[in-house]
């Protein structure tokens, strides 16, 4: 076997090798892209079923559409929560009299 053949089989071996690690890679991506569209899926069948076990769901879809819309910039906040429900206090007290 002369050095130009040894050298084409070294060549068509390491070809070989590399493709099996790019399919393996591949495969691993689109695994993984599997599982975190299956977790959003997952996501948003919980998010649904709390917003329908609150009732949110008893409102047309412009008035959640605006509802969300409020609500998305608490998305930014460190304390969400407890900035709405600061929010709310007032409000709440109004709505029941509680001046």
């Amino acid at each position: 076997m002369t050095r130009d053949e040894r050298l084409a089989k070294q060549e068509a071996k390491a070809k070989k090798a590399l493709e099996a690690a790019q399919r393996a890679h591949n495969q691993a991506v689109a695994a993984s892209a599997q599982q975190a569209r299956e977790n959003l899926k997952k996501r948003r069948y919980k998010i649904g079923l709390a917003a329908d076990t609150a009732g949110l769901l008893a409102l047309d879809d412009a008035t959640l559409a605006q509802l969300f819309q409020v609500l998305a910039p608490l998305a930014a906040l460190p304390h969400p929560v407890a900035v709405l429900e600061g929010c709310m206090e007032p409000a709440t007290a109004l709505a029941l009299g509680e001046e």
